[in-house]
C-alpha cells in the first residue's frame, strides 16, 4: 500500500509531505503585507533579495500584474477547508488527473 503525502491524526496535526501545514491565518497575513502596489513591491523585493535574485522595475511590474490576475484564486484555494478531501493515491504529475 502506498503511503499518503498528507497525513492526519487530528485536524490540528495535519502535515503535508512530512511538513506541518501553515497556520490558517498565514495567507491573510501575507495578503495584508502585500496590499497595494507599494506593499507588493516591498514584499517581492524582500523575497527576491533573500534568495539573492535581482529584478529590475520591469520584471517587478510583470510579477505584480500576474499577481493581480491570480491572487484572488490563490487566496481562495489557500483558505479552502480541504480536511475532508482525500489525496490522490500514487499521484503522477506528468499525467492528467484521474476521475
Amino acid at each position: 500500500m502506498a503511503s499518503s503525502a498528507i497525513s492526519s491524526s487530528s485536524p490540528s496535526s495535519r502535515t503535508v509531505a512530512g511538513h506541518p501545514r501553515a497556520p490558517a491565518a498565514l495567507p491573510s497575513l501575507v495578503s495584508l503585507a502585500m496590499q497595494g502596489s507599494d506593499g507588493f513591491q516591498s514584499f517581492a523585493r524582500a523575497g527576491l533579495a533573500r534568495l539573492r535574485i535581482e529584478a529590475d522595475d520591469t520584471e517587478l511590474a510583470l510579477m505584480e500584474a500576474v499577481d493581480s490576475l491570480y491572487r484572488g484564486r490563490v487566496e481562495a484555494l489557500l483558505e479552502a477547508n480541504l480536511d475532508d478531501v482525500d489525496p490522490e493515491p500514487e499521484i503522477d504529475v506528468a499525467e492528467s488527473p484521474r476521475p
